[in-house]
């Protein structure tokens, strides 16, 4: 198994996380365990914009071989993997009406923004 590792300075509570985080992972490559908990961290304090190649990240999360990718672990911390999946195959549904070949689709990107999900109490 290979890992997307992360720069540095996510790590950093001193630096406000201002970048666009690249969840470019390539079929057979997972998010390492620091990563995913870094970007938990930094939605505590900041709104995170990710970039996400919709077709990669359908094809990651319908293949059930890949169910222990900390990958479908992230994406559910913030958003029920139902939710990610619909999304997708909204994104996609859309690109093929407009009639984007599968080969570009590869390429297309999208931004989501992440936040910490909170939960408030009555009492």
């Amino acid at each position: 198994m290979r890992f997307k590792y992360t720069p540095a300075q996510i790590f950093d509570p001193e630096i406000p996380f201002g970048a666009i985080f690249e969840l470019f992972c390539e079929i057979g490559w997972d998010l390492c365990e620091l990563t995913i908990w870094a970007i938990w961290c930094n939605t505590v304090q900041y709104s995170i914009p990710i970039a996400l190649k919709p077709l990669m990240i359908y094809h990651i999360l319908t293949n059930p071989y890949k169910d222990e990718y900390f990958l479908w672990t992230m994406l559910e911390w913030f958003s029920p993997l139902a939710w990610w999946h619909m999304k997708l195959k909204q994104i996609l549904d859309t690109d093929r009406k407009r009639e984007i070949t599968e080969d570009h689709m590869k390429y297309l990107v999208f931004i989501v923004i992440i936040r910490h999900p909170y939960v408030m109490e009555q009492g």
